[in-house]
């Protein structure tokens, strides 16, 4: 509720210190609760534990040449969604441009 009603008092009321004073308000209790966090995690200790699942197959496994394939094929569908997606921003910017009104 607090973070829309200071989204609300900067933008709909234009006021902006009230809306600093309502975000101040909320970074308040998050800053405390972030120190909070802090001290209670510093007072222990983590081991992470990892490993390997049984169904995996080991990575040596695989031949050179199928590895290079997957790693070319990889490579070619991340630049296919690249340029995709550059042409979809391209396109949708002009339209947006195309579309826009005219002042005289």
């Amino acid at each position: 509720m607090l973070p829309t009603q200071a989204y609300l008092q900067i933008t709909g009321l234009f006021d902006l210190r009230g809306g600093a004073a309502l975000s101040f308000m909320l970074l308040v209790p998050a800053l405390g609760v972030f120190l909070l966090q802090r001290y209670w995690v510093s007072r222990r200790f983590y081991v992470t534990v990892t490993g390997k699942g049984a169904g995996q197959t080991p990575f040596d496994s695989i031949s050179p040449a199928v590895r290079a394939s997957a790693a070319r094929r990889l490579r070619a569908g991340r630049a296919r969604r690249s340029s995709t997606s550059t042409r979809l921003l391209l396109y949708a910017s002009l339209g947006a441009w195309r579309s826009a009104p005219t002042t005289r």
